[in-house]
């Protein structure tokens, strides 16, 4: 029998082996429902001859399914749809997965995302199998076909999609509107065929797109003999990989030289990056002397302002630097996403009492985010706003730095400063590009301290701002 089939014949017998445990395969009946359902992929299929015994009928259509890309996932997705569960079925997607390692998607998968990809420009293609794919794979030459083919090969991380459905992941976040959606519904189906869950629960999704992105970490210290002159180090994390250094020295540098320093590094990791949107997360973990600065107006390698192009957020050295105040602020980080109660306060100029209140920290306040519609000063006193949030342990704080824009501010916080918060950083850097067309003023004068407890700059751990679900 095997003689007669070009596929290797160890394979179609394991196949076949698998098969024919089913006992719902040995009625014909039950075949002929399988051959339907391969055959709306394959055509070839619903030529084969057909014959009586179980074994015979089956091998001829293995064989034919193994010459085809997609074919042996096809097969198994039709016997599941029988309704073959359990032990019997999970053997058999085994021994598919072991005969055909390198194909993941069914033949009418793989044809409906090739289908979508056939309008994308290979550019948003490369910068997408970047993203999915290993750091250390070779990008194949070839259109979309040569991409979808490599990644399907390739061996993914643990707890993480597999390379092609990252692919499809990133395709789902930026490319054009129709395809995005008919790579997110794909997605949808073939993580529900394979069966596919999340990896260890946390406290944000590991396939989310913001773990995808690529990550600038700044880190600026006060030099230790110079109170007006800065040390500088940069790290780089792309698609969650973890960090790498940046070259260039130091310093110390004075606030002019620090610029220049830093629209240098800018532009080294716009080279490494990417992201297929052209924009990174740009973090900055600053002491208090500067994190009042306008740093998301400092000028990038060309010239725009860095907030205007990137994500721009601001961390605190000093609360990274006090263990002291990492028990609070990691208690109210985990209200940001966890606790519907948690919330928004508004502090006004001259707005002692709210402070006081916040400051007294009796265990029942709530509060997750400080909007502060005036200049914070450079300098940290008592009473100011940004001083109470970091003994406090308030991990997002956001401000407007020309006093003139405190009612555009307090009437944008009510827009912008909504569930879900992990979006808040997105919507800070909107409002910043809208600044930079000419659309408005507010963008241009906006601050956003971002501390997310879960990440730590030095750490591993992915950067995010997923929330669970």
């Amino acid at each position: 029998m095997g003689a007669s089939f070009r596929a290797e014949d160890d394979e179609v017998a394991l196949l076949l082996d698998g098969l024919l445990r089913i006992m719902a395969l040995w009625d014909r009946d039950s075949r002929d429902r399988v051959v339907l359902a391969v055959g709306r992929s394959l055509p070839e299929v619903t030529r084969l001859p057909r014959r009586d015994g179980a074994g015979d009928d089956l091998a001829g259509l293995v064989a034919l399914c193994l010459a085809h890309r997609g074919g042996v996932q096809e097969l198994v997705s039709s016997v599941r749809a029988m309704g073959v569960r359990g032990q019997l079925a999970d053997q058999l997607a085994e021994v598919a997965e072991y005969v055909r390692p390198d194909e993941l998607l069914t033949s009418s998968e793989r044809r409906r995302l090739l289908g979508l990809l056939s309008s994308v420009p290979r550019s948003v293609l490369i910068g997408a199998f970047r993203r999915s794919a290993p750091a250390v794979a070779t990008t194949p030459d070839g259109g979309a076909e040569a991409l979808v083919t490599e990644l399907e090969a390739l061996i993914g991380m643990p707890d993480r999609l597999p390379p092609v459905l990252l692919f499809a992941q990133c395709l789902a976040e930026s490319a054009e509107s129709t395809v995005a959606a008919g790579c997110r519904a794909l997605l949808n189906d073939v993580v529900h065929r394979l069966h596919l869950t999340p990896g260890p629960a946390g406290p944000t999704d590991p396939f989310s797109p913001e773990e995808m992105r690529t990550v600038l970490v700044v880190v600026v210290r006060p030099d230790a003999y110079r109170a007006d002159r800065f040390r500088f180090s940069a790290t780089l994390r792309i698609a969650g990989d973890p960090g790498v250094p940046l070259p260039g020295g130091d310093g110390p540098y004075d606030t002019g030289q620090l610029e220049i320093r830093f629209a240098a590094t800018v532009a080294v990791a716009q080279g490494l990056a990417t992201d297929v949107d052209g924009r990174m997360v740009v973090e900055l973990v600053l002491p208090r002397s500067l994190i009042t600065e306008p740093v998301d107006r400092w000028p990038g390698p060309d010239t725009d302002p860095v907030g205007a192009r990137h994500v721009v957020v601001l961390r605190s050295l000093e609360r990274l630097d006090d263990v002291r105040l990492h028990s609070a602020w990691q208690r109210r980080w985990r209200m940001v996403f966890e606790d519907s109660a948690a919330g928004l306060l508004h502090v006004q100029a001259g707005g002692g009492s709210a402070l006081a209140r916040l400051r007294a920290g009796d265990g029942t306040d709530r509060t997750t985010v400080l909007a502060v519609d005036h200049p914070l000063p450079a300098e940290p006193r008592p009473q100011d706003a940004l001083s109470v949030a970091l003994s406090a342990g308030v991990p997002i704080v956001v401000w407007v730095r020309d006093p003139d824009l405190r009612h555009a501010f307090r009437a944008a916080v009510e827009t912008v400063v909504v569930d879900p918060l992990r979006e808040l950083p997105e919507r800070i850097a909107a409002l910043r590009s809208d600044a930079q067309a000419g659309d408005s003023k507010l963008g241009a004068h906006l601050s956003l301290l971002w501390d997310d407890a879960d990440h730590l700059p030095g750490h591993t751990g992915a950067w995010r701002f997923a929330a669970p679900v």
